[in-house]
């Protein structure tokens, strides 16, 4: 048999494979075999079809896609040559990947920011309790009956009793809730409104409507003054009292925007080292990617108990179409794997044999498995390749330049 081979752009090969007679018999002969075990025709059972029989019935030409040859040539007494183009695995020419500047604002929290956040925490703490005179304004959560009529006939689902509606949340159609505003306890009302020309209901669409509804309970909101008591009950470790509690809250919103700083860090330094780089990703390798990603979305869909086709109609979605928007990602992604596996490689990036058996554990631990059983249902050279690519990411972040 000889092959050769020639390189071609794109990250390609063409594959020149050229057998003579013997040995295109030999291989002729096998396959023919494979074939005649599954292949039935009347009067014999299947597999036990004579060589004869299947030839003038089939033929013995093949077909084999995205394989360049001459159909005419396939005959087991003579040699057989074929010509394949085959993606290979891309060659990277890597730029400058150490020392990459990024220049990175300092993190702080204004005094605005601690305000909204520590009322925000004040509010979800907050009761309602019932207003006893007044009526009813923003925010106010009310109890009321409605029924509601287009043309004087009542509607199918457009009637409801003692419904909680919190005013001002938009949950019903325009002009409904604030046509609430200022109604009393036991207040009767007529509200005119109009449903929205994309309603969700085709008998609805557009339609003008009156809403009869009358109120039963009014409650609003009661937010805890933020004081040493309200502080204790949260029961956090170290954090008595008003004060503690507002260095305790503005530490936690630093360390969030630290933590988001960092990855938009990372991500800038390792979308600039992909850029430094020269490098052809094939078609095949961003297909396989989107694959990828096709099955990560499958599998939480079917957490939500949904078909993969029903959680992207939720998007506006089909398959196809979604499998459009993931070719960008999916060759950023490749890409940047393609990379930093090419600086692994000059670098001669390796894990010890502690490293890689401190990662096992820790991967074991997550998935709650011993580490025997996690070792046997993974590719260990597989892992050690990703956690390479790890630890290649952290050198060159620790070789960047931050301003």
């Amino acid at each position: 048999m000889k092959i050769a081979v020639k390189k071609l752009e794109g990250s390609q090969a063409e594959v020149k494979v050229t057998l003579n007679k013997e040995e295109f018999g030999k291989y002729y002969d096998e396959a023919f075999d494979k074939v005649l075990a599954d292949y039935q025709v009347e009067g014999f059972r299947k597999g036990k079809v004579p060589r004869n029989i299947y030839l003038n019935r089939v033929g013995s030409d093949a077909n084999y896609p995205k394989v360049d040859f001459d159909p005419n040539q396939v005959k087991k007494d003579g040699g057989f040559t074929y010509t394949a183009v085959v993606d290979v695995y891309p060659e990277v020419e890597l730029g400058e990947y150490f020392g990459i500047e990024y220049k990175e604002e300092k993190q702080e929290i204004s005094k605005e920011e601690l305000e909204r956040v520590l009322r925000q925490e004040r509010e979800r703490k907050a009761v309602l309790v019932l207003k006893e005179d007044g009526c009813i304004e923003l925010g106010n959560t009310v109890v009321f009956d409605f029924e509601g009529f287009v043309d004087g006939v009542a509607f199918e689902g457009g009637k409801a009793e003692n419904y909680a509606l919190e005013i001002g949340s938009g949950q019903f159609i325009p002009g409904f809730e604030e046509q609430m505003l200022g109604m009393k306890e036991g207040e009767e009302r007529e509200l005119n409104v109009k449903f929205p020309d994309e309603y969700h209901s085709e008998n609805l669409k557009g339609k003008d409507a009156i809403f009869k509804v009358k109120v039963h309970e009014i409650k609003e909101k009661q937010i805890p003054e933020l004081n040493d008591e309200f502080v204790l009950e949260l029961e956090l470790d170290g954090v008595k009292t008003k004060e503690e509690y507002e260095k305790h809250v503005e530490a936690e919103l630093l360390k969030g925007k630290e933590a988001e700083a960092k990855r938009a860090r990372e991500k800038a330094i390792i979308q600039t080292i992909c850029d430094n780089a020269k490098v052809d990703i094939p078609e095949s390798l961003i297909d396989m990617r989107k694959s990828q990603m096709v099955r990560q979305v499958e599998s939480q869909a079917k957490q939500y108990g949904l078909s993969l086709e029903q959680f992207l109609s939720f998007q506006g979605l089909d398959l196809e179409q979604y499998k459009e928007v993931l070719t960008e990602p999916a060759k950023a992604s490749v890409t940047e794997e393609v990379v930093l596996d090419a600086i692994v490689s000059k670098e001669k990036i390796k894990l010890t044999k502690k490293e890689l058996e401190a990662e096992i554990k820790k991967l074991a631990e997550h998935y709650q498995m011993e580490v025997e059983e996690f070792k046997s249902k993974i590719d260990l050279q597989e892992l050690e390749s990703y956690l390479a690519i790890d630890k290649a990411k952290a050198l060159v972040f620790e070789k960047a330049i931050i301003k």
